[in-house]
């Protein structure tokens, strides 16, 4: 028995001792880079570098169970003190806080296991049919085992901050935490966001019932506030963790079975007399015009749906660089170079035949793709359950107007009152002038480029364009005085009234230029009509901003928001004008008195002005 105990207790001193000398965390800090490089990895969808690093993580953790050391933590609680010896001493407050982390990244390696079975075709599950385990049950089997895993990660961090507010650890313990808790906070946030990504594409696809979402075809050619012309209209029906079903129909035929009469934006009664939803992508906030799209094809006896996509030619053209060329139903070979024809509906039903088959190299470009056209808004995202429209709204997916407090903000939106296509480029001239007296004026031109021959001598478009709500109109030339006569009597023919339109046109005015002044979604609108023909056309506005410049000895950024308008070429020129002995810089220090971009997506510049 004395043998036995001096065998213990040497064993139990000699773990503290290596322990001690030891670098604390050592174990976990190797398994968290592992987990950060598999998210990372994860992010880009390089799923077999994924499972490489949570293998390796998954390793790191479970070699800690393991081999001699296994014994002297079974005896840790009752010789704790041992490991507190000396003044450079982890503790073992420390060493179980370890553990702790280490369980938790063994969840989460072992609850991304599910997700490495997925391959593309299971995501699909229609004519051919599919063998394995449908995308949306593997799915649901990773999100409750990261579930689990967030959950172990709060109760690390719980411990984490109690060890803070301990007085008695040591200062080489608290620094040892210090240094590790950054990677466990990055690790556990990163785990929470994957939850919420998982529980999106579970809901997405159908496994707790059917859902069908709408996908709009935009002609980019003729410009239209969310990305074009609305040509085809798709629909994609999931069930049981895969895509059961994808149909297509031209947007007229569709409209044939509409069953209400809506009267359409005073604009649009130039060309038609009733709003329906090749017309429905009418506002610049991609939410509203989802709306708007769901509403008309409910109206026309396609029922409600869960979600609204909408993309245009530019989405699609990438899409076929990767895929190759696709035969419509005329025979004709489609593919990226094509300048016409490209949301046609024969064309995308071909399309939706060919990307099932993808796998490899093809899917992680195909994702690649798609990643890139939302960020440009080729891409926008609707979706009708508020909490997942929240995400999509957060990842900036939504096409949504931006709103922030005290922000300079400027959207140019074209509108092609005609069916024929005229490809014209934009080109955004924007001046702030901040006066002494902290007035702010901004003077905005407009310059439409036509491409070709591709305008005739009198093509017309509405041009709104958004800035912040309260702003007073000064100046405008360009413009084309317009007046818009009704082709029927609307209340005659009881024809209804959207509300979101009475909304904006509510408190609307025409001023002395003949620009209508209205609000809509937040902001000011200034609205004017401008003929594009063979030859380059300007259009000019000046406004006053609702709020001024305030020195400050410690100003905070201003920003100077530009949204884009999707389907558009726009390129985009600013100048900044300061008080004089001011100068405005962004946050390295960079002179911001000019800018330019191209405009491929949303544009934020934040100044400091001193």
């Amino acid at each position: 028995g004395g043998v036995l105990l001096v065998a213990v207790l040497g064993a139990a001193w000699w773990w503290s001792y290596t322990a001690r000398t030891a670098p604390a965390f050592s174990d976990a800090r190797e398994a968290y880079e592992n987990i950060l490089s598999a998210q990372q990895s994860f992010d880009q969808f390089d799923l077999e570098q994924a499972m490489f690093s949570f293998h390796a993580a998954h390793e790191r953790t479970g070699a800690r169970a393991q081999g001699g050391r296994a014994l002297a933590a079974y005896v840790h609680n009752a010789f704790a003190f041992l490991a507190q010896w000396g003044t450079s001493g982890v503790g073992a407050d420390v060493l179980a806080l370890e553990q702790e982390a280490l369980g938790a990244a063994e969840k989460l390696a072992q609850g991304m296991e599910p997700l490495f079975q997925v391959s593309f075709s299971s995501l699909f599950h229609m004519k051919s049919g599919y063998a394995g385990a449908m995308a949306g049950e593997l799915i649901g089997d990773a999100l409750l085992g990261v579930r689990e895993a967030s959950a172990a990660f709060r109760e690390v961090q719980e411990i984490i901050t109690e060890l803070k507010d301990e007085g008695a650890l040591s200062e080489d313990a608290r620094a040892q935490i210090a240094a590790f808790a950054p990677q466990f906070s990055l690790v556990s946030a990163h785990a929470e966001q994957l939850a919420a990504y998982l529980k999106l594409a579970v809901w997405a696809l159908g496994v707790e019932r059917p859902r069908k979402f709408l996908l709009v075809a935009q002609e980019s050619a003729v410009a239209r506030p969310t990305g074009g012309a609305i040509r085809s209209v798709g629909v994609i029906t999931t069930q049981g963790g895969a895509i059961t079903n994808i149909v297509f129909d031209d947007v007229y035929g569709v409209d044939g079975q509409l069953q209400a009469n809506i009267v359409p934006p005073e604009p649009i009664q130039k060309i038609a007399t009733a709003w329906a939803l090749h017309d429905a992508n009418w506002f610049l906030d991609f939410p509203l015009s989802a709306k708007k799209i769901a509403y008309f094809y409910q109206k026309s006896g396609g029922g409600e749906v869960d979600g609204v996509i909408a993309l245009n030619e530019h989405a699609v053209k990438k899409i076929l660089a990767l895929t190759g060329p696709v035969a419509g139903d005329d025979g004709v070979p489609v593919n990226s170079e094509s300048r016409r024809g490209l949301v046609r509906t024969d064309v995308l039903r071909a399309l939706a035949e060919v990307l099932p088959t993808f796998s490899g190299d093809n899917v992680r470009a195909l994702v690649q793709t798609i990643q890139e056209s939302i960020r440009e808004k080729d891409i926008l995202v609707w979706l009708a359950e508020r909490d997942h429209q929240d995400m999509i709204v957060q990842e900036g997916w939504s096409g949504g107007i931006i709103s922030e407090p005290g922000a300079d903000y400027l959207a140019v939106v074209s509108s092609d009152m005609s069916d024929d296509t005229a490809e014209v480029r934009e080109d955004v001239w924007k001046e702030t002038s901040i006066a002494a007296n902290g007035d702010i004026v901004n003077t905005v031109a407009v310059q439409f480029i036509p491409q070709g021959n591709s305008a005739d001598a009198g093509h017309e478009r509405y041009v709104r364009i958004y800035v912040p709500a309260g702003s007073e109109l000064l100046e405008t030339s360009g413009f084309t005085a317009m007046t818009i006569a009704p082709q029927i009597d609307y209340v005659k023919e009881r024809f209804v009234v959207d509300e979101d339109l009475v909304a904006s046109e509510r408190a609307a005015r025409i001023d002395a230029s003949g620009m209508r002044i209205f609000e809509e979604s937040g902001k000011t609108v200034f609205g004017g009509w401008v003929t594009v023909g063979e030859k380059n056309a300007t259009a000019i506005v000046r406004y006053r901003l609702p709020f001024s410049f305030t020195r400050d000895a410690a100003p905070a950024p201003m920003a100077f928001i530009f949204q884009k308008q999707p389907g558009v070429s726009a390129g985009i020129h600013f100048s900044l004008v300061v008080p004089e002995g001011m100068q405005a810089t962004d946050a390295d220090g960079n002179n911001l008195s000019a800018f330019s971009s191209e405009g491929t997506a949303d544009i934020i510049i934040r100044a400091t002005i001193k």
